[in-house]
């Protein structure tokens, strides 16, 4: 019995790409560290999505300029990401390691020179967050905290005195 049907052929797997290489993690790093301001920080009317955009391509073009694998920008912010997130949950499970109780002395973590580059990234991210709340200036283009987190001086006069406010109508319609 011949069958009339072409046979199907499965997709073609997609190769995946080869590992970054140390030299390709710490360049990511360093790059995103020269524009992280651009990269890592909110829209406003200077950092738009074409400048963020501009500024991913140049750092990819960075590290294909010293890697063997070209790389397009989806991979590398993919790869910048992933390896934030590692790092973080690296850094909270040796701080959860450190506070627990009992005998013995928890074992130092083990960080490799680009996890060491990321995680000063980090922190230096998290503490610039509150350096402009203590010093007392704050920068229009950073995200503020939210008003419950933030004390204020209350006013000298919370409601407005009733004689004060009008309650004629304005012509025929009410104001």
């Amino acid at each position: 019995m011949s069958d009339s049907h072409a046979e199907v052929q499965p997709p073609a797997k997609k190769r995946r790409a080869a590992n970054f290489s140390e030299e390709e993690l710490m360049l990511l790093i360093e790059e995103v560290a020269e524009r992280k301001a651009v990269l890592l920080g909110p829209l406003t009317s200077v950092v738009t999505n074409k400048g963020k955009e501009l500024a991913w391509k140049a750092v990819a073009e960075a590290i294909n300029s010293v890697g063997v694998v070209q790389r397009n920008v989806s991979d590398i912010k993919k790869k910048w990401f992933k390896v934030k997130s590692e790092v973080k949950c690296k850094a909270a499970k040796e701080k959860s390691e450190r506070s627990k109780t009992g005998s013995g002395v928890a074992e130092p973590t083990v960080w490799k020179p680009t996890e060491e580059a990321m995680l000063a990234l980090i922190e230096s991210e998290a503490i610039e967050g509150f350096s402009s709340l203590e010093s007392g200036t704050i920068n229009p283009d950073r995200p503020q905290p939210s008003t419950s987190a933030v004390y204020r001086q209350p006013t000298e006069t919370l409601v407005t005195p009733v004689e004060y406010i009008s309650l004629q109508p304005q012509s025929s319609r009410w104001i």
